[in-house]
């Protein structure tokens, strides 16, 4: 739930039994949950995903394990509860490398010398479509700049969700990869694309975050989420 204070203007991580954080709304609190242990395929994949990279890690040589955690040393990356935080060389490099992974990109060895600059992308109009049981496309409007580099953009869609959601946690979005076309300032994302979200039923809500992701370092630009009601028919 929303959470106001005339004394306390942010307030982030855990309390006893809720776990503070802010949002485009402010600030929020909510009761801390002891996370699930579902082994889905998904959960899996990234738990596999996880291992390979830290693997990968401690076979670099000593002066490519250097350049990361160097970089790391003046980075900050995201957690799921939207907190800023310090990583690890390992992170890092974790980070990036399943980042470029998600757009089918090659892993890099060396870290990279810098950070990219993203364009900011404001998608509008994002329209989940249904026709006969089945998903037949996801329309999302973003800007010309953004088009330009359509490649890069990287979406995930939530599990559908109760009518009444206001929050989704990061567990139970479902990467769509890049879109499969781009027709003007549109991007479209085809049947197979949504394979991985099931379908909807009339009511529920289907969550997207969609980010830039550079596709030389694996740095991922600020993500935007929305919460959208699916055209059904």
């Amino acid at each position: 739930m929303k959470y106001t204070s005339a004394l306390i203007s942010d307030a982030r991580n855990k309390l006893g039994g809720d776990v503070f954080a802010r949002n485009r709304a402010g600030l929020y609190v909510r009761v801390k949950v002891k996370p699930k242990n579902p082994k889905t395929t998904s959960q899996q994949a990234n738990r596999a995903n996880f291992a390979t990279y830290t693997k990968a890690f401690r076979s670099l040589t000593a002066a490519q394990i250097l350049g990361w955690n160097t970089l790391a040393s003046n980075s900050t990356l995201t957690d799921t509860l939207g907190n800023s935080y310090a990583p690890s060389g390992l992170q890092l490099y974790i980070s990036c490398n399943r980042n470029l992974n998600l757009i089918n990109q090659s892993p890099i060895s060396n870290a990279p010398s810098m950070k990219p600059s993203f364009p900011t992308i404001s998608p509008s109009n994002v329209n989940f479509v249904v026709r006969g049981g089945a998903w037949y496309a996801l329309y999302i409007t973003i800007s010309s700049a953004a088009a330009d580099i359509w490649p890069q953009l990287q979406s995930s869609a939530t599990l559908p969700r109760s009518g009444g959601t206001s929050f989704v946690g990061q567990s139970v979005y479902r990467n769509l990869g890049i879109p499969a076309l781009l027709a003007g300032t549109y991007v479209v994302y085809t049947p197979a694309k949504l394979s991985p979200v099931p379908i909807p039923k009339v009511g529920q809500l289907v969550g997207l975050r969609i980010r830039l992701i550079d596709p030389t370092t694996g740095y991922a630009g600020m993500a935007e989420t929305q919460l959208c009601v699916p055209n059904i028919a």
